[in-house]
């Protein structure tokens, strides 16, 4: 019996502190892309249907989501592909919460089985 609960114990402490480590990212659907020659700000629309920004710089990296095989797919990407009703996971810079390290961009369809934001539109 002590066993059982000291691994529901160890469990929830992992659930715990995985959830702690996603306070970093944000995935949602891009509303909107404001910036001239590069995007500079990206507002997104998260999971609780908050609005969120996020500003960019030119040491943010941009990569292609991959969410299905062929995993070997390539996974260079640019800012040409933030486009509203994509579906991006940002991993935000552990200094400045509000700035972007990593911009990972879906290119699968709207609503389709692979679509990782398909709960949250």
């Amino acid at each position: 019996m002590r066993k059982h609960i000291a691994g529901a114990v160890a469990l929830a402490l992992l659930l715990a502190a995985s959830g702690q480590a996603a306070g970093g990212r944000i995935t949602g659907v891009l509303a909107s892309v404001e910036g001239h020659a590069a995007p500079t700000l990206l507002q997104i629309t998260a999971q609780d249907r908050e609005e969120q920004q996020v500003r960019t710089d030119p040491n943010t990296h941009y990569v292609k989501w991959i969410t299905h095989q062929p995993w070997q797919q390539d996974t260079r990407t640019n800012t040409a592909a933030l486009v509203a009703g994509r579906c991006v996971d940002v991993q935000l810079r552990s200094g400045d919460a509000s700035i972007a390290t990593i911009v990972r961009i879906s290119d699968e369809p709207s609503g389709s089985i692979y679509d990782p934001c398909k709960a949250r539109r």
